[in-house]
């Protein structure tokens, strides 16, 4: 009886011992998951401290995860992580928290706020906001690697790593014109145009015209000085898709010219174009949306015309639609043929130019899609109402555009789905160059690669230097997804 007694006071002391070891633990629910982990021993801890190793609370963090026995990297809280654990913790708000996460999937292991026994012995939560200096700091290496970028400065000043998005914007332009050392881009979202300036601290937005149709979709925005004011204006380019269950959805096509920084919010400077629009070195094009077609009609020059602008004299356009194909001289454009190949073509009749052809692979790439009702219903197994098929979706191609050295850029795709046997997406995207040398092309790969989606991209051109690019890339192939910018320069 004495033994059992014994026993029984000794695991008492034991479990009084563990539990006051765990309240001295200020994170247990983390320490407990961090020492269960049976993964990788490597942890990205992301704070929005400013001065991260000035915090206490970082400082214990630290010391705890070294403890465990893992390799230990700080990072901003906008940082992607591909592989171990992350780390995260907050200080906005009324109460700072932690949320232990594993990369691969995101699954949350831990999560727990830090109380005022926590921080009683802390300095106060460091803003939530980092100055300027912390903002512009590149990217650690892995997520560098895992985004594509190479360099720690892009030209002009802009910052290097990848920049989240908030929404999800579907197309991207430069503007031109700028302070020194920083870019305008405009940003087009399915309900909105915005543009922002690109520099060392980030971005910063600078005008919003919101869309002036309900539920529409962004299909392509370019800009240029159309009027030659020597201003850009922005072609903001949306579709409108208009439902019936007995004669399916068909999209009506609108395109506005705007200007986001315009006085007292007045974005419009022009009516509705009812078609869409390109600019290809520097010249307006219009085109019409077919009845059972996504593109009906000729190419036109886009007019500015007493205070407004209007679809001019038809213009040969390789027998293609407007974003199919793209001049490069007087007689000659780049254009998709069936096969999916880039061949150079007679501008006037279509015709492919003989050793013209670009034999290397692009991808498949699917832009934003024109929905286009049937002239008669099709079927897909009976005949049955619910077995028509009523519309047809035509996706819009891929940007290309001709800078001012005359070599084209586009998008290399080379990113997919999910495959069989295989967790997630692969492969990688880029974007491209392509030159021409007489009549023939050939293909230049001046970008890194990336490891996400590239959606599109813009050009920006100063001082007769090589272009700078901007990415616009999203974790998803539709643009659903979590959206970044990333500037590049060619190698």
């Amino acid at each position: 009886m004495k033994r059992h007694l014994i026993f029984i006071f000794a695991l008492a002391v034991l479990f009084c011992a563990a539990t006051a070891q765990a309240a001295d633990r200020p994170w247990p629910r983390t320490a407990d998951a961090l020492s269960r982990w049976q993964g990788e021993k490597q942890v990205t801890l992301r704070t929005d401290a400013a001065d991260p190793f000035a915090s206490e609370t970082v400082r214990g963090l630290l010391e705890m995860l070294l403890a465990e026995g893992y390799a230990v990297r700080t990072a901003r809280v906008d940082v992607e992580v591909d592989s171990g654990l992350i780390l995260d913790y907050r200080t906005a708000g009324e109460t700072p928290a932690l949320i232990l996460s594993a990369a691969a999937d995101g699954s949350v292991l831990a999560m727990e706020r830090l109380g005022a026994e926590v921080l009683k012995k802390q300095p106060a939560p460091e803003p939530a906001t980092p100055p300027a200096d912390m903002a512009a700091r590149p990217a650690p290496v892995s997520a560098r690697k895992a985004t594509g970028a190479a360099k720690p400065a892009a030209a002009g000043g802009m910052v290097s790593a990848p920049i989240e998005l908030a929404g999800h914007p579907r197309r991207i332009t430069s503007m031109a014109g700028g302070e020194e050392g920083t870019s305008r881009i405009a940003l087009l979202y399915d309900d909105r145009l915005e543009t922002v300036r690109l520099g060392k601290q980030g971005l910063e937005k600078t005008g919003v015209c919101s869309s002036p149709i309900e539920g529409s979709r962004a299909l392509h925005v370019d800009t240029g000085d159309l009027d030659g004011d020597g201003e850009s204006e922005a072609v903001a380019v949306w579709a409108e898709d208009l439902r019936d269950i007995y004669q399916g959805t068909d999209s009506l096509v609108h395109a506005w010219v705007l200007d986001p920084t315009g006085p007292n919010g007045n974005c419009r400077r022009s009516g509705d174009l009812s078609g869409y629009v390109r600019l290809v070195a520097d010249t307006a094009y219009w085109q019409e949306k077919g009845v059972h077609e996504p593109f009906s009609g000729a190419v036109r020059r886009l007019i500015a015309e007493d205070g407004g602008y209007r679809p001019g004299s038809a213009v040969p356009w390789a027998g293609r639609g407007l974003y199919a194909a793209t001049p490069v001289s007087p007689d000659r454009a780049l254009a998709w043929s069936e096969s999916g190949k880039l061949q150079l073509v007679a501008l006037g009749t279509g015709e492919a130019v003989v050793g013209g052809t670009l034999l290397a692979d692009l991808g498949t790439f699917a832009g934003p899609a024109v929905a286009s009702r049937l002239e008669s219903p099709e079927f897909r197994s009976g005949f049955s109402r619910e077995d028509r098929v009523l519309e047809r979706y035509d996706p819009l191609s891929r940007r290309m555009t001709v800078a001012g050295d005359g070599a084209v850029y586009t998008i290399s795709r080379h990113r997919s789905g999910k495959v069989p046997f295989w967790t997630g997406p692969s492969g990688s995207d880029s974007l491209v160059r392509i030159v021409r040398e007489g009549g023939h092309l050939s293909l230049e790969r001046p970008f890194p690669e990336v490891d996400v989606y590239l959606i599109d991209f813009a050009l920006i051109e100063k001082d007769g230097k090589a272009p700078t690019a901007v990415l616009l890339l999203n974790e998803k192939e539709d643009g659903s997804g979590k959206a970044y910018l990333l500037p590049q320069e060619a190698r």
